[in-house]
């Protein structure tokens, strides 16, 4: 269960944190889909690439694109009626965001901002790697959402499936990687492959 659109912003926690799925745009096999249909709570990203009609999402995050001037995926969560939708975009887009926010009529809608830059995320002691030679690094959908995730169920162990840590090339993914295994460590993440 998700909290309702009235109570949230960065600090909030849900004490009965259930069963969590955190899929990201990774391949999954016919078994893997069948172990995520046994989660309470499965979040997917953007345009959710490995998505199949009838599969379960109870939260997508939906990050806002400059270039495209909208959020990726937007169309993706209207048709499949994602029920909480999270806009992640950057303060000066809010107008963006309200926009969006009026098409997802029915569902609760989160505002996330992208305020990661030498930040540490929510609950975390390490921030993103800072920017290097101009290039602009930022992090994925999918690393961004699972730190959401786990600020929002902060006693849960979150259950990963279809990460693959390549893409985009402004996405650190060496980086993300080590530090999700390092979560797998401490035993607040369980990666699963396949």
């Amino acid at each position: 269960m998700l909290p309702s659109a009235s109570n949230v912003n960065w600090d909030y926690t849900t004490p009965e944190a259930g069963r969590i799925a955190v899929v990201g745009n990774g391949p999954l096999s016919t078994c893997v889909r069948g172990k995520i249909r046994a989660f309470d709570v499965v979040a997917r990203f953007n345009k959710m690439d490995n998505f199949e009609p009838g599969e379960p999402v109870t939260l997508v995050y939906l990050r806002y694109n400059e270039d495209a001037m909208a959020f990726w995926g937007l169309e993706r969560a209207l048709q499949f009626c994602a029920p909480t939708v999270a806009l992640v975009y950057e303060r000066k887009h809010a107008e963006a965001a309200k926009r969006a926010g009026n098409l997802l009529v029915d569902r609760i809608v989160l505002d996330v901002y992208e305020e990661f830059e030498g930040i540490p995320y929510p609950g975390d002691h390490l921030p993103y790697p800072p920017y290097s030679n101009k290039e602009r690094r930022v992090p994925s959908t999918g690393f961004f959402g699972l730190h959401h995730v786990m600020n929002i169920y902060r006693s849960a162990t979150v259950h990963l499936f279809g990460f693959t840590w390549h893409g985009w090339k402004w996405h650190d993914w060496d980086y993300e990687k080590r530090q999700i295994m390092h979560y797998a460590k401490e035993g607040r993440v369980v990666v699963h492959s396949e």
